[in-house]
């Protein structure tokens, strides 16, 4: 599986094997914020994380406004 995430510094493509998404199918399906630990690997500008563990760390965001959805149109 490939999952893209974003931060403030840009985006990153995670690539999470069978074996590890087994393992962390609640957090990889159900989080809002996903922490994941990997090895990195960089071609030029793109980046990748081959995933190790994540983690939902959702509860983080209670409050924020950084809940409210964005429109990619």
């Amino acid at each position: 599986m490939f999952v893209t995430i974003e931060d403030e510094t840009g985006t990153a493509n995670l690539i999470v094997w069978k074996d590890v998404q087994e393992k962390y199918r609640r957090p990889l399906l159900a989080s809002r914020l996903l922490a994941c630990k990997g090895r990195l690997q960089k071609e030029g500008d793109v980046i990748h994380v081959v995933v190790l563990s994540l983690e939902d760390r959702t509860p983080l965001l209670q409050g924020s406004e950084l809940l409210k959805a964005r429109d990619f149109r």
